[in-house]
Parts: structure tokens; sequence; C-alpha cells
């Protein structure tokens, strides 16, 4: 008797179970974009960045997150190249960037800066890439400096001119600055303002003193607004100074506080929360 009482209590508890559980089902408020409000949201630790752009989503006040992660750049450190600048979309960095331009009396055409900013923005180009001799040049005169200097054998005397050998020149500059006559001409590299990435990497390889760095009127420090930043950390990776610094936090969920609601979901634009 007992033992058929509890087999159709158990049976009847099954059956109240399923039919509750498909009413439930059928009722709009119940699901929300799919998700089920018995659900429990977890958080990827690993693509979380710490925005806290999710917390003003739950009205449960369930994500667990003290303080926001915080970006910033140590000015002693930084060397306002402006490499950081076009991975941050939220244009939350500022940098007073150094313009940089090439003296045109000083530069030899050594092609040093050409080499280095074809690693960064390619904003310097050949103009002229190799010497000449041009005018009127008088090896008999001037007793011929510019064979003495010139330890490459780049220079030869044909048909009493002096011509230059490609092939042997590296464009040291050294026989320009002792012809009397002034009639050879270096090879010539032009920067392209618009290209350049303020990188400073032409300033660094340049052995003549030909580029002239030029700071921005705007002398404040670098900086980066709390306010557009959404510590994405695309920056940090591009800072060769390693001059941008972050104190990354993670976010948490507190399942008992969880409804499932999902609004966090799409709150999240880096997608780190799943149910």
């Amino acid at each position: 008797m007992n033992r058929d009482y509890n087999r159709r209590d158990f049976i009847g508890k099954g059956i109240r179970c399923v039919v509750g559980g498909i009413a439930l089902s059928a009722i709009p408020g119940c699901h929300k974009n799919g998700i089920s409000p018995y659900s429990i949201a977890s958080i990827c630790e690993h693509t979380c960045s710490g925005c806290g752009e999710c917390l003003p989503s739950c009205d449960q006040n369930a994500i667990i997150l003290p303080e926001p992660s915080r970006y910033w750049i140590e000015p002693e450190s930084c060397s306002r190249c402006g490499l950081c600048l076009p991975t941050c979309h939220d244009d939350a960095i500022h940098i007073p960037l150094v313009y940089y331009d090439i003296l045109s009396n000083a530069c030899v055409g050594c092609g040093d800066c050409y080499s280095a900013c074809q690693q960064e923005g390619k904003a310097i180009s050949w103009e002229r890439e190799s010497y000449s001799v041009r005018g009127r040049c008088h090896p008999s005169r001037c007793g011929q400096p510019c064979l003495s200097v010139c330890s490459d054998q780049a220079l030869k005397l044909v048909n009493g001119r002096m011509v230059v050998i490609d092939d042997r020149c590296t464009r040291c500059g050294k026989c320009v600055s002792v012809c009397p006559y002034g009639v050879i001409y270096p090879a010539k590299v032009v920067l392209n303002q618009e290209l350049c990435l303020h990188c400073g990497s032409c300033y660094d390889v340049c052995a003549h003193g030909a580029i002239l760095p030029t700071p921005a009127m705007d002398t404040s420090d670098p900086t980066i607004d709390a306010s557009r930043c959404r510590k994405c950390g695309e920056c940090l990776t591009h800072c060769p100074e390693n001059a941008i610094k972050a104190v990354v936090h993670q976010a948490a969920i507190d399942p008992e506080l969880c409804n499932g609601c999902g609004s966090c979901v799409e709150a999240c634009t880096f997608d780190a929360i799943r149910f």
C-alpha cells in the first residue's frame, strides 16, 4: 500500500514538473534573447579587459568589479613617437608629437634614414639615389681632393673630369665636402609629413646632423583619457619604450544574484561573458 502510494506520488510530481516547465517556457518573461532565466553567466578571464562597461547593465548588481582596469603613460619613458596612436580607436591617447625635417644643406644622401623609415611609416623616399658630378669640374686645377678622401675608389677621372662609379659609391659624403667647386651632387631623400609617424627612427640613425626635430607647441605630458579608454590593451604591444603601463582587473559574476537576463552579454564589447 505504501509502495503504490509512493510510486504514484513520484509519477505525479514528475508530471507536474514537466507541465510546469512547459508553462514557464511559454511565458515571454522567462526567456530573453534565447537565454533561460535559470542560466548563470560567467566571464572569461582571458578576454575580459576589466573595462566596466557591463556594470550599468546589471540591475541585480551581480557583476563584481571593485575597480576598472587603468592605463597610463609614464612621461619620462615616452619618446613621443606616436606609434600607439593608430592602435587607439577611441582617441583616448594624447601625445604632443615631435615633427622632423631634413636639412638639405647638411644631408649627404647616405640613405640611413631611408632604411630606418622603411620599418616604420615609409615616409622617407629617394628623390635622387646616386651621386653625380655636374657643371665645371677642373681636376687639373684643384689637386683632386675628392680622390684622396674616397676610400671606396668610387671616383674616376674620365676625359678630364671626375665621374662617380655607382656600384662602388657608399654615399658617405666626404667628396662633397672637399670639392672646391661644389660640383659633386649627393643623393637626396625627401620626407612626406603626411606619412610620418613621428617615431624618431630617422633622427636616431642620422650621423650627419641633417634631421631637425621640432617639438610641438603643446608641451604637456602624454596622457590617456580614462573616460575614453576602453581598456582594450592594444596600445601596450605597440610601445617600443614600454612607457604605457596598466593595472588590469578581472570582473566576476555572483551566481546568487545573477538572474540570467543576458543584459551584460549585450553590453560586453569584448565578447567575454557567456552562459
